[in-house]
C-alpha cells in the first residue's frame, strides 16, 4: 500500500501539528513525514538541505489502504475541509 502524502503549507492557514491534532480528535490517524537523513548522527553534515527540512516540517501522511471504503475516504476529506474552514 502506498502512502498518500500532503504538504501543509502556509496557504492552508493552519499548521501540520494542529491539523494532526484535529484529525486525531476525529479518530483519524496521520503521521508526520520522516526526519531528513542529515539529522541522524551517521549522516550528519554541515551542508544545508532546505528542501528536505521544509518537507519534513510541513509534510504528513494521511490514511491509505486498499481496504478504506468510499465512506471512510469521504469522512477523511470532509474532516480536513471542515478544519480548513474553521
Amino acid at each position: 500500500c502506498w502512502l498518500f502524502s500532503v504538504l501543509i503549507t502556509k496557504d492552508f492557514g493552519k499548521t501540520r501539528i494542529t491539523l494532526q491534532n484535529y484529525l486525531k480528535q476525529n479518530k483519524i490517524d496521520s503521521r508526520p513525514f520522516f526526519y531528513p537523513l542529515t539529522r541522524f548522527p551517521m549522516y550528519k553534515s554541515q551542508e544545508k538541505f532546505p528542501a528536505a527540512s521544509y518537507v519534513s516540517q510541513t509534510g504528513m501522511n494521511l490514511p491509505s489502504s486498499p481496504s478504506l471504503s468510499n465512506k471512510q475516504i469521504t469522512f477523511i476529506t470532509h474532516t480536513i475541509k471542515k478544519y480548513h474552514r474553521l
